[in-house]
């Protein structure tokens, strides 16, 4: 199963940010920290299913098996 059903690359403030949808639901703004190599979480958006931000880490866990920063 394909767990980004799809992403949009943008520059912003010279950082590179990806929009995530997952599983056509959940959708999280992603931005990248070139210093760190890693991802942090910026904005979220959820559906009745993952209502905090709790469950939805708890979700992205499940269907990713990542923490708050996305190790690349």
């Amino acid at each position: 199963m394909t767990v980004y059903h799809n992403y949009l690359q943008m520059r912003m403030h010279n950082q590179l940010v990806v929009r995530v949808t997952i599983l056509r639901k959940h959708t999280i703004l992603l931005q990248y920290h070139p210093e760190r190599s890693c991802v942090s979480i910026m904005i979220w958006a959820w559906n009745d299913g993952c209502s905090t931000l709790h469950s939805c880490q708890r979700e992205l866990k499940k269907q990713t098996n990542v923490t708050n920063d996305f190790k690349l």
